[in-house]
């Protein structure tokens, strides 16, 4: 359903809608004389409603002191006929208002509420309140009235400033505006008569981008008011003269980028602009090999992100690109060797990136999106033409020729410093750096040894935990004595009067690990087992016994009774472990003496054993059944008196006794 046509183009409009009920509404904006249109994302709901007040029009011009009329349909639903009467609210006193009917009660029948007295206010806008009420229900409705006269007020003209100079080819005019003017008449030309204007529209709003201007060129323009009462005159104009544009051609460097053909990939290719200037206009020049031009995606992304599709799976089984991509070229048709040749017109438009501002990396992405055809990206190219000029910059090295470069003509893609001078580096394996560890912690014998693959006058500087100093060497150079921890060498050198930037590594000095021992008694008491570690092998004596050994794992087997373990690291200095050990056939009650509790450590570690504890008069303090954990019982007896007593121990029908010291 139609719900409003004809509405000038200022941004916004209210509408009326209509009176099919439905849960699925959407809205459709569509340009008038076009087709391209907009919906709603989301569904909206129109319930139904006994009667309905629907306005040709929300709001109405009146010209001073001509009547405002407002023409609406009375419209009811589910057979509702009960007499509807009708009223206005917010009518400024002085003006009259009357309905032609005061009330309706026929679907479709029309209705008009006619305001006269209009030179009795102010100009402007009123907004007011048709009221439907049947005695139960009720339906309002907002519209508004404005109210013009035919004096007019002369808009001012605010940008750009009168006899503005170097004002940028797409600006935005801007003037004052008056809330009773409805839209505004432009005239734009480049003459001050206005013989012949370049431009003339009617804008409803105090703003207008007339689109690119011709560069260097001095445009007059002028605006005159509209409203309901007709039309001004057009003021004072007032004149602002363009600025000039300049187009550079940026060649990449870094070429040619091979296009694996193992598998999909992506290539960028990067040409970095020094100049901060408005964009007019860009074209890309490319030489590219593959086979199979269908299998890339090739695009053009601007320092401000926005990204523009060159070529996209087109022309087949078709080979190679040799092309300048122009807005304005016709569409490229395919071939073959190559596939895409001449001035052509990319898919997407490079016009997207008039207005945004050159500076920066403009990254031209190359994504083979199939396997088996390979190819190289061998040349690319940006044609960038701007407002203003580029400063200029032979030597095309980012550093501007007119006061900042102070090294003028470096070579191509040469790397230079701010001051346009170039910067010289070692290749990145020109030095190999070992670092030697401590030979144990604390010994600071630590070594950092550097070696040059060709001679030269190097320089040498290491800082680092209390070390600094600085050298010189051709070949290779050692630094002895350090301890543990981490140092920054930073290398460099001089030929003449070509001076290499200083590369620096963190190189870390390490200490051996300390000797580590674990040592655990195995459940029937009879074997030690070793879990070692920080020595590559280990020096182990048992019982005056010693053998070397290189497992992190060894088992050894106890004497009866009493065995003193020592294990040692190489070299000595790692540390040593010594632990005592008791192999018996019987439970062994330890500590002994004790305090407020001990354990008994049993050889059968599956089954239940009795424990209980007799004064030495023979009676008995204590009693319970416990089953060993990890071959051990343990026994709390906090509240037990100081002095001694035996330990009975009995597993399996066999008893044991211990005699044992409470302190």
């Amino acid at each position: 359903t139609l719900s409003a046509e004809d509405l000038p183009n200022t941004g916004s409009a209210e509408v009326q809608l209509p009176r099919v009920p439905t849960p699925f509404g959407r809205f459709m904006v569509r340009a008038s004389d076009h087709i391209y249109f907009a919906v709603n994302e989301s569904d909206f709901t129109l319930n139904e409603q006994p009667f309905l007040l629907y306005f040709n029009d929300l709001e109405v011009q009146a010209c001073q002191p001509g009547d405002a009329v407002f023409e609406f349909t009375y419209q009811t639903f589910g057979g509702f006929d009960a007499p509807v009467a009708l009223e206005v609210s917010g009518v400024p006193s002085s003006l009259n208002a009357l309905f032609s009917a005061d009330t309706v009660q026929v679907d479709g029948s029309p209705v008009s509420l006619t305001l006269s007295g209009t030179e009795t206010v102010p100009p402007g806008s009123y907004p007011l309140q048709v009221i439907g009420t049947d005695g139960s229900a009720s339906v309002s409705i907002p519209i508004t009235l404005r109210i013009a006269d035919d004096d007019f007020t002369e808009p001012v003209l605010l940008f750009p400033e009168d006899a503005a100079l170097d004002v940028n080819l797409n600006p935005e005019l801007q003037w004052t505006g008056n809330p009773e003017d409805l839209a505004y008449d432009l005239e734009l030309a480049t003459d001050p008569l206005f013989t012949s204007p370049i431009l003339q529209r009617r804008i409803y709003d105090t703003h207008y981008k007339p689109g690119i201007l011709l560069e260097d060129t001095v445009y007059y323009w002028r605006v005159r008011p509209v409203n309901v009462c007709g039309e001004g005159v057009f003021g004072a104009f007032s004149s602002f003269t363009t600025i000039n544009s300049d187009c550079r051609t940026l060649t990449a460097t870094g070429l040619p980028i091979p296009i694996t053909s193992a598998g999909p990939s992506t290539i960028t290719s990067r040409i970095a602009v020094a100049d901060n200037q408005p964009v007019l206009g860009v074209k890309v020049t490319l030489d590219l090999a593959h086979s199979f031009v269908s299998d890339l995606i090739i695009s053009l992304t601007s320092p401000k992100g926005t990204k523009v599709t060159l070529v996209s799976n087109n022309c087949g089984a078709a080979n190679d690109i040799s092309a300048t991509f122009d807005s304005n070229a016709p569409p490229f048709v395919c071939s073959n060797n190559p596939a895409i040749s001449g001035l052509v017109r990319p898919l997407g438009s490079l016009d997207a990136f008039v207005g945004e501002s050159s500076f920066g990396e403009w990254v031209l992405t190359v994504e083979d999106v199939v396997a088996a055809d390979g190819g190289s990206l061998n040349a690319f190219s940006l044609e960038l033409c701007v407002e203003g000029e580029f400063r200029p910059d032979e030597d095309q090295d980012g550093v501007f020729d007119d006061g900042d470069d102070l090294c003028l003509g470096t070579p191509p893609g040469a790397e230079v410093d701010a001051n346009g001078c170039q910067v010289f580096r070692f290749p990145e394996n020109r030095f190999l750096i070992t670092a030697y560890s401590e030979s144990c912690l604390g010994l600071q014998d630590g070594r950092i040894v550097v070696a040059a693959t060709e001679p030269f006058d190097y320089s040498l500087q290491v800082q680092g935990n209390t070390t600094d100093f600085t050298d010189s060497f051709t070949s290779t150079y050692e630094i002895e004595g350090l301890p543990f921890g981490s140092y920054t060498v930073c290398l460099g050198g001089a030929n003449g009067t070509v001076q290499y930037e200083s590369q620096c590594f963190q190189i870390t000095v390490g200490s051996p690990e300390p000797l580590g021992v674990l040592a655990t008694q195995s459940l029937d008491y009879d074997f030690v087992d070793l879990l070692l570690d920080g020595s590559e092998y280990y020096v182990v004596t048992l019982n005056g016994q010693t053998q070397t050994i290189n497992d992190q794992r060894y088992t050894l087997e106890l004497n009866k009774g009493y065995n003193r373990l020592k294990v040692e690291g190489f070299p000595a200095c790692k540390g040593t472990f010594e632990a005592d050990f008791f192999r018996t056939d019987q439970p062994v009650v330890a500590p002994n003496p004790f305090t407020d509790h001990f354990d008994i450590r049993m050889l059968n570690s599956t089954e239940e054993a009795e424990v209980k504890i007799f004064s030495l008069s023979g009676v008995l303090v204590w009693r319970g059944e416990r089953m060993p954990e990890s071959g051990s019982i343990h026994i709390e007896v906090p509240g037990l008196p100081s002095g001694l007593y035996i330990v009975e121990i009995k597993q399996k029908g066999i008893s044991t006794l211990h005699k044992i010291k409470r302190e």
